[in-house]
């Protein structure tokens, strides 16, 4: 994650079931030196993290265990939402604005495979429905938090209003990746079968614009 010169890196190291360490890592300098911000020993994986446009805000996801947040760049951290099994995360550049995406829980321990939001920097959470349960991949969020769209394996869904509503796209097939503007006005995502989709002649709809 790179905030202007702050950059912030999740890494993980051990193998075995007993030594097992999360690690997140900044650096001020653009990457020359590093410093800890936080480590802890538990089992459940770092999988993404977002920042927001000044560095101060960052938030990590986790597999099967709650997202672990920091509003002053790392000096402290705290845990927030629900034990999912988290893929996809963004933030607004005032951090305002949180979207994440989860994976259905196989065990059916806990409602995953929603996209669930948050309007007040990851304090409280909502759970959004009417974007459809999905195994999510990708979720992307614009500047000023309006616009939201996420990618699953049926079809994006988009919201335009903070995450408050939510429509599918008229697109259904094996979404992947996704990229947004800064703005959120122009997006591009890819299939896993080689395709790449983006909007055409001043429109906001995807259409095919590559084929490998």
């Amino acid at each position: 994650i790179d905030a202007y010169s702050k950059v912030y890196v999740l890494a993980r190291a051990g193998r075995s079931e007993q030594i097992k360490r999360n690690f997140i890592f900044k650096s001020i300098n653009s990457g020359n030196n590093w410093d800890l911000v936080y480590l802890d020993n538990g089992a459940n994986n770092f999988k993404r993290m977002a920042a927001s446009a000044n560095g101060e805000t960052i938030c990590a996801t986790r597999t099967f265990d709650k997202l672990l947040i920091s509003n002053n760049a790392g000096s402290t951290w705290q845990s927030t939402g629900c034990e999912f099994n988290y893929s996809a995360i963004d933030i607004s550049d005032n951090a305002e604005i949180i979207a994440v995406g989860t994976k259905a829980d196989v065990e059916n321990v806990n409602p995953g495979g929603y996209i669930y939001t948050s309007l007040d920097k990851g304090i409280n959470w909502f759970c959004k429905r009417d974007a459809g349960l999905q195994n999510w991949k990708e979720v992307e969020v614009s500047s000023n938090g309006r616009r939201i769209i996420a990618s699953a394996t049926g079809y994006i869904s988009k919201s335009f209003n903070f995450g408050k509503k939510w429509s599918s796209s008229e697109i259904h097939t094996g979404w992947d990746g996704l990229a947004m503007s800064s703005n959120g006005k122009t997006n591009f995502a890819v299939v896993s079968g080689g395709y790449v989709y983006a909007p055409l002649a001043n429109s906001e709809k995807l259409y095919i614009t590559y084929l490998e």
